[in-house]
Formats: structure tokens, C-alpha cells, sequence
């Protein structure tokens, strides 16, 4: 092998792990991959997305005639991310996670990087019982998601939790191994999952902005929890969500001091319970939740 051979082979390694640790922070090609979550069988629905025919995948468990919580998963991740609010589900709720298109093991795999397309695969999930319609709750990408699904059907969503949510068109800047990621000789390389993870994050710029253009649409209560030493999603991004909301809609923030990106994981208990106040009916700015900072606005 010549040196410069070696030198391609070092960048690809080196990109391909940086795509790894900012994507997932999990084994190269194993998030967003399809899995199984013991006990709970995978069902699906169909829904066109631009002309195409999609399998959607999701995992459903809990009181089947309580309020629905559909819980969205980042980029890249699959419905595995929600595994314990799935096997042990809120009391008096239904919960439900899909695996978004273009992940798991919803079919085909292609590529789905529109959040109005992402949002309408959320759709037929927006059940009412007995006059509660779902609560959605949305990690990272899947936060901005959620708020499409809320903006484009208002009146279908009862509340929006926005765990470390990129919303903020200005802060959208993918990094430089996604810009090396999307050239055609490293996407090759990478795992399909990655890969479609990948697209995402170089259309969030776009889509963001699309999406700001539709936010004035959304009615319900939004709960937004961000840990200030994110370093995947902003902080900032929480100042966005203050302006573009506030002045509609009752918002609160949660802010977790110290923490990073994946709070769904480091910090479940709280978000169970967030969850229950807002299906109870109570915004979470009117009674402490007692373990973070909150304000109301």
C-alpha cells in the first residue's frame, strides 16, 4: 500500500468514527438498525410518502384505552430508543414508538429527510379516546419533528415534550465529517442507517427553516428539557423555542444543569413524570417537578 493509499484509508477511518460518535455515540452501524424489543411485537400501517408506499414499524404496550404517547426517535435511532418507556409503560397510558422511515425496520429503507413527510407518517397515529388526543414526545431530530406533526395537525395533538430539540434554523451547521460523510466515496462506506442519519442532518438546515415558516400553526402546551452541556444540540436552542412559542402557547423549560444529549436515558424518571403531568391535564410549570430549574412563559 503507497502512502498516499494509507492516507485515504486514515481520513475514511477517521470520518467514519467521527460520523459514529456525533450520530449515535453508539457501535458504528448499529443504531437506527432493526430490532426487537422482547415481549412487545412489532405491528405496522401503511402511508404514502412522495408516491411511495411505506411499511411503518412500531411497538405499542400499556392501556389501550388510555391517551396514546407516541414517542419519535432521533437520527439515527429506532424504536429501541424508548425501550423502558415501552416494556414498562406510564400507568393509565398507552405508549407507542415508531421507527421513524428511512430507520429500524420500516420499509423499504429509503431515505426520508422531509419533516413534513416525517410528519405524516406520524399521522395515522393521532387517535382520539374519549376526547384525548396523544401526547408526542420527540428526542433530538425527532423533536423538530414532533412540532411539524403538531403544526400540520393541530388539532389532532393534545402537547408537545421537546427532549434536547434541534428547532432553530440558525444553529443548524452540520459539522465537517458530515460534509466528508456526504460525499459519494465515504456515504459508500457507511452503514445504511448512518448514512440516511447523515442526509438528515445535512437537510436540517432546510427543514428548519421550513419548518419556522408553519410553527405559528401549533395550539397545544409545550414542555421543552435540554441539558446545558449538550454538545450535539445547542442550548441556544432553547432560547429559539422560548420566542417562537411563548407568546401562543403555554412553554415551559426544564433545564437540566450539566447535563448532555441523551436524556431520555440519564434522565427517565423525570421525563415519566413531565409525561404524566401534561396527560393529567397540568402544565408542568404549575407544581415543581422537584429535581431541575423550570420556568413558564
Amino acid at each position: 500500500m503507497t502512502a498516499a493509499s494509507r492516507r485515504i484509508m486514515i481520513a475514511v477511518a477517521s470520518t467514519l468514527a467521527g460520523l459514529s460518535v456525533a450520530l449515535g455515540g453508539c457501535a458504528l452501524g448499529k443504531i437506527g438498525e432493526p430490532v426487537e424489543i422482547e415481549g412487545v411485537p412489532s405491528q405496522t400501517y401503511s402511508v404514502e410518502l412522495d408516491e411511495r408506499e411505506f411499511e411503518v414499524s412500531y411497538v405499542v404496550s400499556g392501556n389501550e384505552e388510555g391517551r396514546r404517547v407516541v414517542f419519535v426517535h432521533g437520527t439515527p435511532g429506532s424504536v429501541s430508543a424508548w425501550q423502558s418507556f415501552i416494556t414498562e409503560p406510564i400507568e393509565g397510558l398507552e405508549s407507542l414508538a415508531l421507527d421513524r422511515p428511512g430507520f429500524g425496520k420500516t420499509s423499504p429503507r429509503r431515505q426520508v429527510v422531509s419533516f413534513e413527510d416525517q410528519a405524516r407518517a406520524i399521522e395515522p397515529l393521532l387517535v382520539e379516546r374519549d376526547g384525548r388526543w396523544p401526547i408526542l414526545v420527540g428526542h433530538s431530530l425527532g423533536g423538530p419533528i414532533i412540532a411539524r406533526a403538531a403544526a400540520d395537525y393541530p388539532d389532532r395533538v393534545a402537547g408537545l415534550v421537546i427532549l434536547s430539540g434541534s428547532l432553530d434554523p440558525a444553529l443548524e451547521k452540520p459539522r465537517w465529517f458530515n460534509r466528508v460523510g456526504a460525499f459519494p466515496l465515504f456515504e459508500i462506506l457507511l452503514p445504511w442507517a448512518m448514512r440516511h442519519s447523515n442526509r438528515e442532518i445535512m437537510a436540517a438546515p432546510q427543514e428548519t427553516t421550513l419548518l419556522d415558516g408553519v410553527l405559528e400553526n401549533v395550539r397545544c402546551p409545550v414542555i421543552v428539557v435540554h441539558g446545558t452541556k449538550d454538545t450535539l444540540v445547542p442550548y441556544e436552542n432553547v432560547d429559539y423555542m422560548r420566542t417562537v412559542f411563548g407568546d401562543r402557547v403555554p412553554v415551559t423549560v426544564i433545564e437540566l444543569d450539566g447535563a448532555g444529549h441523551f436524556i431520555p436515558w440519564t434522565h427517565e424518571a423525570l421525563i415519566r413524570r413531565v409525561i404524566e403531568r401534561l396527560a393529567s391535564g397540568l402544565h408542568a410549570s404549575e407544581e415543581p417537578l422537584g429535581d431541575a430549574p423550570q420556568s413558564g412563559s
